[in-house]
């Protein structure tokens, strides 16, 4: 099978490089799986799991909001974070998911970005499912 190679870029540098089969990223208009020979793309992804096929295998991974570039010979997920399952910190994550729920039931706060608790809750509950293996491909 034709491979293209994925570089995923995070504010401390290329953090994955490698070559793969296809790339299913969640963007802004919904879920997109990329191929080899795709034509160029450039969307907003949301903080998510990916899911990528490597040596035939499935491989599935957390990924922070950012950019999805894509060349007729390369991806660059252009992203926040990202992390294997085995990156994760479940605990750090479990608190994460804890402090949002609070700020978004708290209906006396008005002191609070609700965008922000919402990001912060979708970031925690996709890193969580990861770590746990509920993940829907």
């Amino acid at each position: 099978m034709s491979e293209v190679k994925i570089e995923v870029v995070t504010p401390y540098g290329i953090v994955y490089s490698s070559l793969i089969e296809s790339l299913t990223v969640r963007t802004s208009d919904g879920d997109v799986t990329i191929l080899p020979n795709h034509f160029p793309l450039l969307s907003p992804i949301k903080a998510s799991i990916c899911h990528f096929i490597k040596d035939d295998k499935l491989v599935n991974a957390f990924v922070g909001d950012g950019l999805l570039h894509v060349d007729i010979d390369k991806i660059e997920l252009i992203v926040s974070s990202f992390n294997f399952k085995e990156d994760i910190d479940i605990e750090r994550a479990r608190s994460a998911r804890d402090r949002a729920l609070h700020r978004l039931n708290d209906i006396n706060r008005k002191d609070y970005d609700r965008k922000r608790a919402e990001k912060a809750l979708a970031r925690a509950d996709a890193r969580i499912a990861l770590w746990e293996g509920h993940i829907g491909h």
